[in-house]
């Protein structure tokens, strides 16, 4: 009898030990793979299912933010800050620009000594420090344009609020990126974009029936109103950012955890073994957990430990010889495509440079078009407002989209992102001709404005994972740094608009702005194929992670399943 059960204990170790070398059927690692093609939720759907890993809480929290932030920002700076400037001054187009290019350049001042501070210290003290400056700023602005009605006034409220966006966006989105595993960035920053546009929608609601309930009029009074409004939603997402940590950023899954994970489901399995009766049948199937594969292999077809060994070794060999000739190719790649910076460079300052011109050309025009519906369209407020509520609704839309079809092995992030602005450029010249040489209807004009905002819109999700899959983990908060200089161009680039609108005419700032985003679509174009080749590769480096934690963990499992199993037929003898 104790021989019998002896020779079934050898068998059973035996044929768990072949499972270090399959921890997945390859079927499910193609399967896997293929939906990591589909949808970049799909591979982080596939890391959680095996490491169990539950999201930082700062991921909520800035979501959150994001949301309450542009809620208010829409709600005061997207159109109404305009009109309120052109009222203020005389109704003088460069007021427009002067003052949005003094929050511009204040922004500027802050982002890259913050960037710095966070990556040298800790990113959740320049959170705090930017909550501080935020609630200074709603104050001083309420205090302006209630009260004092100052031009003065007004510029130094924007330079306050200059300085928070700078502080509080550069360590905020280097922490948000800290806080994502890696492959699950592009679902994370389209999500966080999704929120932006919805808290855009959100403004123009709430301005639309409040100018509808106080009589559709574009007065001074009226604005200041709507914008103290939007000043009072801002004070509690400058609260969230006292809460957020760097002491809860994502990291890697450990064999620890894994071991912990089934250590209750192990000693599960220990129990039944000392329970069962000493005549039952050998079987020569094995029976994992769910996680793991199954093998039924006759013990005539049993590799040795030596057999085992060599095959690993040899597999080995295999895998670092494929990567590194992929390391040499793609080297060899970026330093033939931008001979004069490092290759490692190459793909985030091209991202940079191309988020920048696309900014520097919005900037020319977008503080410009709420001047443009009023003094060339006649649009009422409410008509206004619902134009800036349909373009964040299709963003949103659009953002999914992309986002998704991005995943795809034929495109790829920056092929979408190149395509959605060469589409928005085509709406523009629609938006212009439509008024200016075939006199259409007001309402195609205002679709081609609709239209063309959407998609140019909905590249920074895009563009901004592929940044940060790209830059070094201690560096992120300097090229968040660097990235926000896209969002001060927006700022800064007002006073250049307001200088064409009032020598050449507003539609003439329109075609200049065309063309700087069509300018800005080249460096995206050199990134074509290696962005492919990057996406292509991204569900291949989570398979294989995942394949290799589970591996270890196994091979760990198997040995202490042997020793208890040596112990329990120990016991057995004995009796």
């Amino acid at each position: 009898m104790n021989s019998r059960n002896s020779n079934k204990l050898d068998d059973d170790n035996n044929n768990v030990r072949l499972t270090e070398l399959s921890p997945l059927p390859t079927e499910d690692v193609d399967m896997e793979r293929e939906n990591n093609y589909g949808s970049v939720h799909s591979s982080s759907s596939s890391a959680s299912s095996l490491y169990q890993i539950k999201p930082s809480r700062n991921i909520p929290l800035i979501l959150s933010y994001t949301f309450l932030m542009f809620v208010g920002l829409s709600l005061w700076s997207q159109s109404i800050l305009s009109a309120f400037v052109y009222l203020l001054d005389d109704r003088n187009p460069q007021a427009v620009g002067y003052v949005t290019s003094i929050s511009g350049i204040s922004q500027l001042a802050a982002s890259f000594p913050s960037g710095y501070l966070a990556d040298k210290y800790r990113r959740d003290v320049s959170c705090k420090v930017a909550s501080v400056i935020g609630i200074v700023a709603v104050a001083w602005t309420i205090f302006t344009i209630q009260y004092s009605l100052s031009y003065l006034h007004l510029c130094i409220a924007l330079g306050l609020h200059g300085c928070f966006w700078g502080t509080a966006n550069t360590s905020l989105m280097a922490l948000f990126a800290d806080s994502i595993q890696d492959g699950d960035r592009s679902y994370y920053f389209t999500r966080r974009a999704i929120l932006t546009k919805l808290g855009n929608a959100a403004g123009p609601v709430t301005a639309l029936i409040l100018f509808f309930l106080w009589g559709d009029t574009w007065t001074l009074h009226d604005c200041a109103n709507v914008m103290t409004v939007g000043q009072c939603v801002v004070i509690p997402a400058a609260i969230i950012l006292c809460f957020l940590s760097d002491d809860h950023i994502a990291t890697e899954p450990t064999i620890e955890g894994l071991l912990l994970q089934d250590e209750e489901d192990d000693d599960n399995y220990n129990d039944d073994e000392d329970n069962v009766e000493e005549g039952r049948e050998t079987t020569n199937n094995t029976h994992l957990d769910k996680n793991k594969s199954t093998v039924t292999i006759p013990q005539s077809q049993v590799c040795t430990n030596d057999d085992l060994e060599e095959e690993t070794t040899s597999l080995q060999q295999q895998q670092s010889s494929s990567n590194d000739q992929e390391h040499h190719d793609r080297d060899e790649y970026e330093h033939c495509l931008v001979r004069c910076m490092p290759s490692h460079r190459t793909i985030p300052v091209l991202i940079t440079m191309s988020d920048v011109c696309n900014g520097l050309g919005a900037g020319m025009s977008f503080r410009y078009y709420p001047i443009f519906f009023v003094k060339h369209l006649n649009l009422s407020p409410v008509k206004v407002q619902i134009l800036y509520l349909v373009s964040p609704l299709l963003q949103t839309f659009l953002m999914s989209q992309g986002q998704k079809w991005s995943k795809r092995q034929q495109w790829g992030r920056c092929r979408i992102a190149a395509i959605y602005r060469w589409i928005g450029a085509v709406c523009m010249i629609g938006m212009i001709l439509s008024y200016s040489a075939f006199h259409m209807p007001i309402w195609v004009t205002c679709a081609f404005f609709v239209i063309r905002t959407a998609f140019v819109n909905s590249t920074n999700p895009l563009t901004r994972s592929v940044l940060m899959d790209h830059v070094p983990k201690h560096e992120r908060g300097k090229w968040s740094a660097l990235e926000s200089v896209n969002m001060v161009s927006w700022s800064g680039s007002a006073a250049l608009g307001g200088a064409l609108v009032k020598f050449e005419g507003i539609l003439f700032n329109f075609w200049c702005t065309m063309g700087m985003q069509l300018l800005a679509t080249i460096p995206l174009v050199l990134l074509f194929e290696k962005d492919q080749e990057q996406d292509g590769t991204t569900a291949t480096r989570t398979i294989s992670r995942s394949t290799t934690a589970t591996s270890t963990s196994t091979t760990v499992l198997v040995d202490q399943t042997e020793e208890r199993r040596e112990t329990s037929s120990s016991t057995s003898s004995s009796r």
